[in-house]
Order: C-alpha cells, then sequence, then structure tokens
C-alpha cells in the first residue's frame, strides 16, 4: 500500500527509508532499485540506487545471520557429543580408529562406569576399576580396540583411560614386551 506525500505528491513506501526509490542518473546499471541488480554482475555495473543498496545490504545481513545460525548448530552438535562420550575417548582418534559401533563403552552405563574408574585415586571407589575392566570384557569390539590402542598411541599410556581391556600401566608394559619380542633375533 502506497501514500501520497502532500509536500511532494510522490508516492511513499511504509518500507525503511520510507521511498521513493529513485533511480540515481549516475547509476550505471540496466536494471535498477532490486538485490539481484546491487549484488549481480561486474561491480562496475551495479545498481547503486538507494533501494539497491538497502536490498543489497538486507542480504549481507541474511547471509551473516545463517552463517551465525550453521555455526550455532555445529557448536551445539559438538556439545552434545561431547556430553554423550567420555572424555578420555574424545581424546583420541583419527583415521586409523577402528569402527567402535558398539562398543560398551559409548552406552550410557559404560560411560557412567568408565567416568567412575577413571577419576582420581582419591575419589574412586573401591573396586570401579574392576568393573570398568569387565565393561571392556564384555564387549565386541575389544581386540580391535586394544590393538587399535597398541598400534596408535604415543607413547604408550598417554591417552589414560582403559582400550581393549587394558589401562594406561598395562598398556606400558605390552607395548615395551611386543617391541622386545620384535627386536629379538629368530
Amino acid at each position: 500500500m502506497a501514500w501520497v506525500n502532500k509536500k511532494t505528491s510522490f508516492k511513499t513506501s511504509p518500507l525503511p527509508g520510507r521511498g521513493p526509490w529513485r533511480i540515481l542518473a549516475e547509476c550505471p546499471a540496466l536494471m535498477h532499485n532490486s538485490q539481484r541488480a546491487s549484488t549481480t554482475g561486474p561491480l562496475e555495473s551495479r545498481c547503486i540506487c538507494p533501494r539497491g543498496l538497502y536490498m543489497a545490504q538486507r542480504r549481507k545481513e541474511g547471509r551473516e545471520t545463517s552463517r551465525m545460525r550453521h555455526i550455532e548448530q555445529e557448536r551445539a552438535k559438538d556439545r552434545e557429543r561431547r556430553r554423550t562420550v567420555p572424555e578420555y575417548v574424545l581424546n583420541v582418534g583419527g583415521k586409523s580408529a577402528p569402527d567402535l559401533t558398539g562398543a560398551r563403552c559409548r552406552t550410557e552405563r559404560g560411560r557412567l562406569l568408565l567416568d567412575e574408574a577413571f577419576k582420581s585415586n582419591d575419589q574412586r571407589t573401591p573396586g570401579a576399576l574392576d568393573v570398568a575392566r569387565s565393561v571392556c570384557d564384555s564387549c565386541p569390539v575389544r581386540l580391535p580396540c586394544g590393538e587399535w590402542a597398541l598400534r596408535d598411541e604415543k607413547p604408550a599410556g598417554s591417552w589414560g583411560g582403559m582400550y581393549g581391556g587394558m589401562t594406561a600401566s598395562q598398556r606400558r608394559v605390552e607395548k615395551t614386551a611386543r617391541e622386545q619380542l620384535a627386536g629379538m633375533p629368530a
């Protein structure tokens, strides 16, 4: 809906700036006062009329808002992943990590048990390590998980936690034993 301004007899617009959207004499564009005219084509032939510049600004703000929304969604996914996966599992990984689908440490109960087991010694409940080891013993991916930790953890035991039913100190001992065995002549 347009209103007639009594002083100028121009039709005014309810849009920001109140119009009328004039076409400037120095504007090099063939089309005027649209988002497309002010954002596409070579820079020297884009619309520089008031409404064209307004539409270009609106488009830029919309893109920034969309980008910020996307970044916030990614952050929310990351927070959710950190909330559902034990911290010691997040610290490791990479291209050579085995598929841990079905791992007991990825279940709610397994996470709680392992988190309890790897608290500091003065906060840990007695027998928590044995309970954590039992979680690993019943896990369907125990062997690939343990082999992966022994192969990729450098230095051995640096990841902490329990992988393949072995604590960090057990992995250090096992890695040393394997290296000594590999170095022995046949």
